[in-house]
């Protein structure tokens, strides 16, 4: 796997973890 994949996977991965804590927050403000 080229090294580029690589740090999209990683950048998708912590983007993913960010949405979900986004949520949660909202989750917790409505």
């Amino acid at each position: 796997m080229p090294p580029k994949s690589e740090k999209l996977l990683s950048f998708f991965a912590k983007s993913d973890v960010i949405g979900m804590e986004i949520t949660k927050n909202e989750q917790m403000l409505i």
